[in-house]
């Protein structure tokens, strides 16, 4: 029989979590904010170290927001872990935006650019593009 004083001392072992598990319970959060903007912080990527989410933002605006929802989140993510020891933190890191081809000239060197055999094949039948 273990009395009370014993009883304090064990400790319950934690359990680890996959990062598709923890993407899911991000997910679940996520759809449960009413307001879209709140849902675009959790759409941002995140990686995970340990007990520690740490969030990398576009925006100084998302990082505040975040600020507001990392309460509220923490306490979410420790119901659902069984876990009181998760860390979350965020940072503003700016992501690189691919060029967007709005012109027939720009979509065709665009398109070159992923497959070299179009600029071949226009040579060898002599085609004249309009843009």
């Amino acid at each position: 029989m273990i009395n009370v004083s014993q009883e304090s001392s064990l400790e319950t072992p934690v359990r680890t979590f996959s990062e598709i598990e923890i993407q899911s319970f991000v997910t679940e959060y996520k759809n449960g904010l009413s307001s879209g903007s709140d849902q675009l912080v959790f759409n941002s990527p995140f990686e995970i170290k340990n007990e520690t989410l740490h969030f990398f933002l576009n925006t100084q605006l998302m990082f505040e927001k975040f600020g507001e929802l990392k309460f509220n989140f923490a306490e979410f993510l420790k119901n659902k872990t069984g876990n009181q020891n998760w860390l979350l933190k965020a940072e503003i890191k700016l992501v690189e935006t691919e060029i967007k081809a709005y012109k027939a000239q720009d979509k065709y060197e665009l398109m070159v650019e992923q497959n070299p055999y179009l600029a071949k094949f226009k040579e060898e039948f002599n085609l004249e593009l309009n843009f």
